[in-house]
């Protein structure tokens, strides 16, 4: 939503700003989820109940944080955004 205030400021269109956002910032939320899910989908391998019981809550969370922030944001924006 930073950037998207960013790109709002320099005089582009909702959609563009929006687009332009989306495209640039989509692409590091996704590296550092791959990353991150990487980190707590070890603890799936662990023989100890509770690491492997927060290893797969940690990392569903992180993935559908992920997905909701790439395709429900966008589509909530274009709905309620006022200048």
């Amino acid at each position: 939503m930073s950037r998207l205030r960013i790109e709002l400021t320099n005089g582009l269109t909702l959609l563009y700003a929006l687009k332009r956002s989306y495209l640039t910032t989509g692409k590091s939320l996704t590296i550092t989820t791959c990353i991150l899910l990487t980190g707590f989908l070890s603890l799936l391998t662990s023989s100890f109940g509770s690491a492997y019981s927060i290893g797969l809550l940690i990392s569903l969370g992180l993935l559908f944080a992920l997905l909701l922030n790439l395709t429900l944001l966008p589509i909530l924006l274009l709905l309620l955004y006022k200048k």
